[in-house]
């Protein structure tokens, strides 16, 4: 179907091309978030087995101190990398046809 401007509805509705992210941003985005996803599992496998090591309340203080360490750190991540919301994604998606 064609507009009154010339260009048919499917050209209109494709988004523009979003620009490739710079080293920088790579790194900081995705392959630093990695290394911290991992170093906290090495964290917290430490923190568990020390805390069984030591022999004070059976399974329940080690599994607790994980439990407080990963609370820290997902803190700790979503201060690092907050969660950003596309408002040109959003826009995109509202104007979607879902049929």
């Amino acid at each position: 179907m064609l507009t009154l401007e010339g260009e048919s509805e499917k050209e209109r509705k494709q988004p523009e091309a979003l620009p490739e992210p710079t080293w920088r941003d790579w790194l900081k985005g995705t392959y630093a978030r990695y290394w911290y996803v991992l170093g906290c599992f090495f964290l917290d496998i430490v923190i568990f087995i020390e805390a069984q090591r030591t022999g004070f309340g059976g399974w329940a203080l080690p599994f607790a101190l994980v439990v407080l360490a990963v609370g820290a750190e997902t803190l700790l991540y979503l201060r690092i990398w907050p969660r950003r919301r596309d408002e040109d994604q959003e826009e995109v998606l509202e104007e979607e046809d879902f049929l």
